[in-house]
């Protein structure tokens, strides 16, 4: 095979004419094509392989300088309260934090708060007491009542819960201005899907407060 084709490479004037005049002329869909699939191949292997399924979204707003790393001991702490959700055998919690210490950056942190508010994957909200008491204004309606899930709330806002008692909010020194809220797609779409995100990540809601994540208080 070999053999032949190093003869008619020679017999067409070497291997850039070859590959110019005859390879190419004749084979150049078949080799865009071969060339298209590997590459999707390998793009659909590197995604999958690289990327991260995270099991379930948390919205923390405060004015406090948040980063992933300094967060760490949050995350950790939901992921253990919520578990494998979508059965990949890992657990991975997404927090969406929302630094709105800066007066700069507080008109952006607002935006990403709506787009968040729109995501039926955002469940938990964990706001300061500035934004939750605004978020949670009568006039609002981007969270629900907390005893509907089993959740007392704090005595002059049904919408929202004081986190200060939460020993890993204490020692991130985020406990006395952290306020629990929740949104539930599933109350309105009635979608079996919402629903059920909302049942799982009620988990982490109530190892907030300091409840069994399965429902029994401690």
């Amino acid at each position: 095979m070999f053999k032949k084709l190093k003869a008619e490479i020679a017999q067409n004037g070497g291997f850039k004419h070859w590959f110019v005049n005859s390879f190419w002329f004749h084979s150049k869909w078949k080799l865009l094509v071969t060339v298209g699939v590997i590459a999707l191949i390998l793009f659909i292997i590197v995604e999958s392989v690289g990327s991260v399924k995270y099991d379930a979204r948390v919205v923390v707003g405060t004015y406090r300088a948040m980063t992933e790393e300094n967060m760490k001991p949050l995350q950790l702490f939901l992921e253990e309260a919520l578990g494998d959700i979508n059965g990949d055998g890992e657990t991975h919690v997404y927090l969406e934090l929302l630094n709105f210490m800066d007066d700069s950056f507080a008109s952006q942190m607002q935006e990403r708060f709506f787009l968040c508010s729109t995501e039926a994957e955002y469940v938990i909200y964990l706001l300061n007491d500035e934004y939750s008491a605004a978020y949670t204004a009568s006039s609002m309606e981007y969270f629900q009542p907390l005893e509907n899930y089993g959740i007392t709330p704090d005595p002059d806002n049904p919408l929202r819960r004081s986190l200060a008692d939460n020993e890993v909010l204490q020692e991130l020194t985020l406990a006395d201005d952290i306020y629990l809220c929740i949104s539930d797609f599933g109350a309105f779409t009635q979608d079996d899907l919402d629903i059920q995100r909302t049942q799982d990540c009620l988990r982490m809601a109530r190892a907030l407060v300091g409840m069994d994540p399965d429902g029994e208080t401690e």
